[in-house]
């Protein structure tokens, strides 16, 4: 299972630097967690697209929309102090749910090589 962080659903979406690795990775059993859909949704309206338009977008990924639940809320907060200061919420959400789920996680945002360790999850950096 990889769970996708926003970084690299909009990397995608936007056919940047790295597509190729986040399509790859869409035909395997590739999930989103609903604090990082919510995310990914905000931007996408942020940079003019419409409600609808975004919603359908992201249906169209073909990927599950996990829960957010306390477990992965507890994976996230016990490594707080290890984290570094900007991490955020959503990122850190996305990291939880890979340490809960034992997962590997997806992302273009390259400051995550180091955090894999630290959640004992494979974070695979698209670019």
């Amino acid at each position: 299972m990889v769970i996708l962080d926003s970084s690299a659903v909009l990397a995608a979406l936007y056919q940047e630097q790295g597509t190729d690795v986040v399509t790859a990775h869409l035909e395997d059993e590739t999930v989103i967690t609903a604090v990082n859909f919510e995310e990914t949704l905000r931007i996408l309206v942020q940079r003019g697209m419409t409600w609808e338009a975004a919603s359908r977008t992201l249906d169209e990924l073909d990927a599950e929309v996990l829960d957010f639940t306390a477990g992965m809320a507890f994976e996230s907060a016990a490594r707080t102090a290890q984290l570094p200061a900007g991490l955020g919420i959503a990122d850190r959400c996305c990291l939880g749910a890979a340490a809960k789920l034992r997962a590997s996680v997806l992302t273009a945002d390259r400051a995550w090589r180091d955090l894999g360790p630290i959640f004992g999850v494979d974070v695979i950096v698209i670019r």
